[in-house]
This record gives structure tokens, sequence and C-alpha cells, in this order.
């Protein structure tokens, strides 16, 4: 038996059906904190899902004509929606074989499943490149926390990476820009 779930950005001009066999649900999904993931998606951590059964393309070489792909790194290709800018998936980069894709686990739709049906969650990973363990030292879910990636890596400390800076008299401010350096801002403390 099959279950199909879809992979859609919020415009709707991105959609794929992705057949999974029933009996292999609940998929891995696990929590990248690495500094790529937050500054492509603006948030302070991206759900993936396990590799896909089916390839998005016929090659990573030639993503689908409504959708963009940025290589983020040596090990990553991502692919955003050319309209609305969902960040769907990534995949390894071009002439990497065998290519392997992975769903943004935001951009899944489940139709009448429910999440825990689905996928679930196992681990944490990339906290070295947040600097202090970020988004990570607060949420409490009782799972690993690597410091890079994968089991071979040592869990993440209890204590932050670096000390937290010393307060002062002087406003600080928060300094963010996306991957590419192409936008950068500042926010002011009040």
């Amino acid at each position: 038996m099959t279950t199909r779930l879809t992979l859609r950005c919020h415009s709707g001009q991105n959609t794929w059906s992705l057949p999974y066999p029933t009996a292999s649900l609940p998929l891995n999904a696990w929590y990248c904190h690495c500094s790529i993931c937050r500054h492509v998606s603006g948030a302070p951590f991206v759900a993936h899902l396990g590799q896909l059964p089916i390839s998005l393309c016929e090659s990573t070489a030639s993503p689908p004509a409504t959708s963009r792909a940025y290589n983020t790194s040596s090990k990553g290709r991502r692919y955003f929606c050319s309209k609305c800018g969902t960040y769907l998936a990534t995949s390894t980069p071009v002439g990497v074989k065998p290519e392997q894709w992975f769903a943004c686990v935001g951009a899944l739709e489940l139709g009448s499943l429910k999440a825990q049906e689905v996928y679930k969650f196992s681990e944490h990973y990339d906290l070295a490149s947040t600097v202090d363990g970020g988004f990570a030292r607060w949420l409490d879910d009782g799972l690993p926390k690597w410091v890079a990636w994968g089991p071979e890596e040592f869990h993440f400390p209890t204590e932050p990476l670096t000390p937290a800076r010393p307060t002062s008299g002087a406003k600080e401010a928060l300094n963010g820009a996306c991957h590419c350096g192409g936008v950068t801002l500042e926010l002011l403390q009040p």
C-alpha cells in the first residue's frame, strides 16, 4: 500500500506528489540549525524530512522552470519557488551521485493524516554554526543535539559554546543577513 504526500509551495506553482510505502511511515525527520538553513529560510532552524522516494526533477542540473536552485555549499543545493519564494527542498550538488533529495517539512501537505503518522523528529544537527547553541538551547524535547552532523560527533554541551557578551550601558545591535549577503539588517535595542 502507498501513501501519497504532497510537497507544495505557498502559491501552488510547485506541487509534487511523493509516494511512500505506507509501512515506512512515520519517516525520519530532523531539525537543522546550520547557518545556511537559518539564512536561506529566515527561521531559527529548518525541519527536514528524510530522503525523498523520487527526484523532484530529471536532474539536479535542471530544476523545474517554476523553481530556482541555489548552490549553498559544496554539500547542498536548495530549491525555492520562483513566484512565492517558498523553500521547498535540498538536494546533493550537481554531479554528486547518487542524487538525494530532502523536503522541508513546512512545505508538506498531509491531507487527512496527522503529523505524527507521517514523520517523527529524531535529532537536532549543526548547533556549532549558531556559535552559542541558538534556539536549540530553549527546546526541551529530549532529542539528541549534535554539534556538527550526526552521531559520530559529540552531544551538544549543556553550557553555551561561547560565553555571553558582557552588558554595558551602550545599546547593543542584533545584526542579520541572508546567505549570499545581498540583504543585511541591524536591529537596535530600544
